[in-house]
């Protein structure tokens, strides 16, 4: 999938009307200043680091983050009309794990946390289009998230840090003293962590569904039997297609560098 500078100038635009609509002072602000510090990375940043798994392209993280916070709304409203106890947390609450649960796959200071892979071997035969930044200081995506919050000063409350936590649920042993348990003191007391995992979940098979979908385009098929003699969909003139994207980076030399790393610029003579 591509997106086009007006699909991603519109995501943002999304993206900062939740945090205005949802996030109270002081923590509207300093959100909103972590993310114009990070605006190139959130734009251009993907989801995964393989075609297969979720949204493994430019933007395919900012598209996710806000397909999970949208599901979560839709699904706030499902488990308060069936009769479940929703009272307990707040929506700013519930808005804010949704918009950082996945805040460390953009990096930190110190670089990006995808990097495109330049084995070309590997990105047609095991679809692994992204590698991990091995420049950048590990850490598990949670834990990044939570330490650019902290890095600007923004406080997290304990429904959050603990939903945040838990959004990839068993799918992360860390998780399963939470999750699991039969000791009435140790159950959850509150269902935010449950209704975020499940619109994260939700959200990945839908972008799964979507690529499957895109998959089976026999021009794509094709394009994968023979990747270097068959022009790829959408893909034949790449300095033509992506002039009009890179105009929304032109104000950042950064943007720039990531922008033709990504979209593997061509020389011109």
């Amino acid at each position: 999938m591509q997106f086009t500078a007006e699909q991603l100038q519109e995501k943002w635009e999304k993206l900062v009307w939740y945090v205005d609509t949802y996030i109270s002072s002081p923590r509207k602000e300093q959100l909103l200043a972590l993310y114009e510090k990070y605006q190139d990375r959130i734009l251009l940043a993907p989801a995964s680091a393989k075609e297969h798994y979720h949204n493994a392209f430019p933007g395919g993280y900012i598209d996710h983050v806000l397909r999970v916070t949208s599901n979560t709304l839709i699904l706030h409203d499902v488990w308060k009309n069936a009769g479940a106890e929703v009272d307990n947390y707040s929506l700013e609450e519930l808005v804010f794990s949704a918009l950082n649960h996945d805040l460390g796959k953009i990096g930190d200071e110190d670089g990006e946390y995808y990097q495109p892979n330049l084995s070309d071997w590997h990105r047609i035969n095991q679809g692994k289009i992204f590698t991990f930044n091995l420049a950048v200081t590990y850490m598990n995506v949670t834990d990044r998230s939570f330490y650019l919050l902290q890095s600007v000063g923004i406080v997290v409350t304990r429904n959050e840090y603990i939903a945040i936590h838990l959004t990839d649920g068993l799918y992360e042993d860390k998780n399963k003293s939470y999750l699991v348990t039969f000791e009435k003191e140790q159950q959850l007391r509150f269902n935010l962590p449950i209704i975020l995992h499940h619109a994260d979940m939700l959200a990945l098979q839908a972008e799964r569904d979507m690529w499957r979908k895109e998959q089976s385009d026999p021009a794509v098929q094709l394009a994968k039997a023979s990747p270097q003699t068959y022009p790829k969909k959408g893909k034949s003139d790449p300095q033509k297609r992506n002039a009009d994207l890179k105009k929304t980076f032109e104000k950042s030399s950064g943007a720039n560098a990531i922008f033709d790393s990504l979209f593997k610029k061509e020389p011109t003579e």
